[in-house]
């Protein structure tokens, strides 16, 4: 995998050596963690709503656009699946959520115990976006079910 992105605990970026990439802060991360949570493909519509609500229409559109860009320019065109929606390629970037939850699934605690680092996405906020704010609270209260059932 050319890129791993680790969300339980404090957010970090790494390649496929396992060095930390710079990656800005704030919602191009949370969006670049959300696709990669979500494992779905997520319309460019909904993405506007959990990251720049109450925007124009237009600005939104253009927020958006902007995150997808810059998520592109920084980890490469495969990182990202199509257009609208937009999906995160699973051949391009692993996710210490998802290894964890399919560990719980197949009953292998001591490897989920390992990845855990903290509550997902921790020390991460973003003013007025109510929309996520309520995604990561759902989020993290499923997994720290999860955590404290193994």
């Amino acid at each position: 995998m050319p890129y791993r992105l680790e969300v339980l605990g404090f957010p970090r970026l790494r390649d496929s050596e396992g060095s930390e990439i710079e990656f800005p802060r704030g919602k191009p991360l949370a969006l670049l963690s959300f696709l990669a949570v979500e494992s779905r493909p997520v319309g460019r519509e909904e993405l506007g709503e959990l990251f720049w609500p109450g925007n124009s229409q237009k600005r939104t559109r253009h927020s958006v656009r902007q995150a997808i860009w810059l998520i592109r320019r920084t980890l490469g065109d495969e990182i990202l699946q199509g257009d609208d929606p937009v999906a995160v390629s699973g051949e391009a970037l692993s996710c210490d959520l998802l290894e964890f939850q399919g560990a719980i699934e197949a009953g292998k605690v001591d490897h989920a115990r390992s990845l855990w680092r903290g509550p997902l996405l921790s020390r991460m906020s973003l003013s007025g976006c109510r929309g996520w704010d309520h995604w990561l609270e759902e989020k993290r209260g499923g997994l720290d079910r999860d955590f404290f059932r193994i």
